[in-house]
């Protein structure tokens, strides 16, 4: 009915008799959010057991019940002082939750402006044009994030995606293992590791980097077709067809 501050206090009142109630948690958190107290709901969301049969929905109301937070603390920065680096900084990571990606590239560049050593800038703005598809400007701008922070293994990892793609296996190798000693494991690291050892057949590193990729994100279908290409230049037919059929159905999946 929208009274949030009468349900407030029923359901405070509720969880004093019965603290352990994950619907309880879960409730209090959204009315909170209702009324405008985003700190506070989040930590009554975060009270929701993972094995909850409600956590998900617990789950997507603290994605936005953090996004929430990061406004109302900018927020606060822009009135202390909305032309600092941190408000323009800001400013980009609230676009791009939009997907307002030239509008979060802009307030990147005039943060760089104020702040031309800012971590995380280039990379950011890199991440919007990998999202675009512009890999190759991506790829500048990554190269421009290591010259100031040489440990970034994310941009080490995009920039060895990008090389694998554009055939320099031996130029991306490098760059995919300098990521591994920084970030040691992803999924996604894994998978780019997998394409490498293809494209110089050492097809037994190839498998199990793959194996490794599809462990940690089944939903990938991209890793499955590798491996189902693995499988099948090493005979191993049986596994092949069942990689391929789960890639055939995580893609249908995606298109729908």
């Amino acid at each position: 009915m929208g009274q949030f501050d009468r349900a407030e206090e029923s359901l405070q009142a509720a969880l004093k008799l019965k603290p352990d109630v994950p619907e309880g948690h879960l409730w209090l958190g959204s009315t909170l959010m209702a009324l405008g107290h985003h700190e506070a709901a989040t930590a009554e969301l975060e009270r929701v057991p993972a094995a909850s049969s409600i956590a998900m929905d617990a789950d997507y109301m603290l994605v936005q019940g953090y996004r929430r937070v990061a406004e109302d603390y900018y927020k606060k920065i822009q009135q202390t002082d909305v032309n600092s680096y941190r408000a323009h900084q800001l400013a980009a990571e609230s676009f791009a939750w939009d997907s307002k990606y030239q509008n979060a590239i802009l307030e990147y560049r005039k943060a760089l402006q104020l702040k031309p050593d800012l971590e995380g800038a280039h990379r950011g703005i890199a991440e919007l044009y990998w999202e675009q598809r512009q890999f190759e400007k991506a790829t500048q701008e990554y190269v421009v994030e290591l010259q100031r922070f040489p440990l970034d293994d994310e941009a080490h990892l995009r920039i060895g995606e990008y090389l694998l793609s554009q055939g320099k296996v031996g130029e991306a190798v490098p760059q995919l293992e300098t990521a591994l000693q920084v970030n040691k494991r992803s999924w996604e690291l894994d998978r780019a590791l997998g394409q490498a050892s293809m494209a110089t057949d050492d097809m037994a590193k190839a498998q199990s980097w793959l194996e490794s990729a599809t462990q940690q994100n089944p939903s990938d279908a991209l890793s499955h077709q590798l491996l189902a290409e693995v499988y099948r230049a090493t005979g191993q037919s049986d596994r092949a067809e069942r990689e391929q059929s789960i890639f055939i159905k995580l893609s249908a999946a995606e298109r729908n």
